[in-house]
């Protein structure tokens, strides 16, 4: 981002969690399930793949529990690293 002169503001999860308002943004444009790294070793020690739980709480109060990288953009939100979506959404800035 820097190099491409956008400006941004990194927040760095492990020192802040979203608050609930920034986690609801995120998620009505990627969705609750989408922002949620199912695969991270907070998810897998926590054991929510055999729990019941509400996402957003869940999110909120666990930021391990969100995929990264997260950008949040004028046009919506990418969620984890997919380089072709973020080569197209960066150029397209």
């Amino acid at each position: 981002l820097k190099e491409r002169g956008l400006a941004y503001q990194f927040v760095d999860l492990g020192q802040r969690a979203l608050s609930r308002g920034e986690l609801e943004s995120v998620a009505r444009h990627a969705g609750l399930s989408n922002i949620m790294d199912t695969e991270s070793r907070e998810y897998t020690s926590r054991g929510l793949s055999y729990m019941e739980f509400d996402p957003a709480e869940e999110l909120t109060l666990h930021p391990g529990l969100l995929k990264q990288p997260l950008l949040r953009h004028n046009k919506g939100v990418l969620v984890g690293f997919v380089e072709e979506t973020w080569k197209k959404t960066l150029l397209e800035a």
